[in-house]
């Protein structure tokens, strides 16, 4: 009894297990992709967030002239070290229950933005601390309501700003001087609506 000849495959035949080949090549590396992102973000969520002093300092050779110390940081709770915070932004609003702070119709005293571009470790934290100057029109007030007004509240608005080759996150939290997470900050100047939202 002969033994069957192989049969031969044809040129088409080989191309188009080529592509199939190929094919299946990709959509494991989608996969795998799509994997890492949805990871990323993920763990990019679970970043925390916390503001834990407010310092004012006036200058008094200048009397528009004021700085707000922030004293922050952002923990990554992850293994991820590849979560880098592009920038950081600010904004702090000053006010009390009885007498309330405002100028413009805003209780909004500084806005300041600075950039990073620093990994978190893993497990770790990095320092998100930062020096900003006082809207000129709000220093004399300010100053004139801290001495009337020695008990007053501090918010500080922190939106961090994460970027990786996956894509871009922003994460906003309010917090309540001191280290005291919040639902919203007041409303910033020229809104129009409410204050930013907490989270992250």
């Amino acid at each position: 009894m002969s033994q069957p000849t192989p049969r031969k495959l044809t040129k088409k035949q080989v191309i188009g297990l080529v592509y199939v080949a190929i094919s299946l090549v990709l959509v494991g590396w989608l996969v795998q992709m799509t994997q890492a992102q949805v990871q990323w973000f993920q763990q990019a969520n679970n970043l925390q967030a916390d503001v834990s002093n407010v310092r004012f300092v006036f200058d008094p050779n200048q009397a528009d002239n004021a700085s707000a110390f922030i004293t922050a940081l952002v923990s990554n709770p992850s293994n991820n070290p590849g979560i880098q915070v592009f920038s950081v932004e600010y904004t702090l609003f000053v006010d009390n229950s009885t007498n309330g702070f405002s100028v413009m119709g805003s209780s909004q005293v500084a806005i300041s933005i600075s950039t990073l571009s620093q990994n978190i470790p893993a497990k770790g934290n990095l320092n998100l601390s930062s020096t900003t100057r006082l809207m000129p029109d709000t220093v004399l007030l300010l100053h004139n309501f801290f001495v009337s007004n020695p008990s007053y509240s501090v918010w500080v608005l922190i939106n961090i700003n994460l970027q990786s080759s996956y894509g871009t996150l922003a994460l906003q939290s309010c917090f309540l001087q001191p280290s005291q997470l919040v639902p919203t900050c007041p409303a910033p100047r020229f809104s129009g609506g409410g204050g930013g939202g907490g989270g992250g």
